[in-house]
């Protein structure tokens, strides 16, 4: 089995911004708001530069945003793992906020090192203080956790919005030359001992 890390290409591809708040979309079922949300496909970076539109575009922490016909393709695989939150895009009402909602327990914690947000600092997560915002950089996978899951939230991870999946959805994603995320391999694994 092999875990990977999915990260929006925001300095090649579009997002979509929103003046609106969001709810707490971090680790857990949205369940009733009052929306749709609203936005608009932002295409120029913060340096003037044109961004393509991707299959996938960034909208708020650790949430994806998508149409209708890349839903069709990966829904079947991810339906368990994530809630599918309606957004009007530039007047456009075939688009859908891919929140997240499967939230595990799967790491060997003394094994798995973070880093702040700006990736200084490496330290190991029995380090932390309450309330530090931090990414796990070293990650040590439990794999029998991980099974019959695509996509995923680490649940010590409260204030960082990493999102993890294994080879199944990244396989469908690129056999369908789906863009605008990439997969950085974090295939490490510790197993447990049950007899110890």
């Amino acid at each position: 089995m092999q875990v990977f890390e999915i990260e929006d290409v925001l300095d090649q591809y579009a997002y979509v911004g929103t003046r609106e708040e969001f709810p707490e979309l971090i680790g857990g079922s949205v369940g009733k708001y009052s929306g749709p949300f609203r936005g608009s496909i932002e295409l120029f970076s913060p340096h003037g530069n044109r961004l393509d539109i991707g299959d996938f575009m960034h909208v708020g922490p650790g949430c994806l945003c998508c149409d209708s016909n890349v839903i069709s393709i990966i829904g079947p695989m991810i339906h368990d793992d994530v809630e599918f939150l309606p957004i009007i895009v530039d007047g456009k009402t075939n688009y859908s906020i891919v929140n997240p909602i499967r939230v595990v327990d799967c790491l060997d914690l003394g094994n798995s090192y973070v880093t702040d947000l700006f990736g200084l600092n490496r330290r190991a997560y029995s380090d932390l203080r309450d309330g530090d915002m931090y990414r796990f950089l070293d990650v040590c996978f439990l794999p029998e956790k991980l099974e019959q899951i695509s996509i995923f939230r680490i649940r010590h991870n409260k204030f960082c919005f990493q999102l993890f999946t294994t080879e199944g959805f990244k396989d469908l994603v690129q056999n369908h030359d789906l863009t605008g995320i990439e997969f950085v391999e974090r295939t490490d694994f510790c197993h447990i001992d049950d007899s110890v």
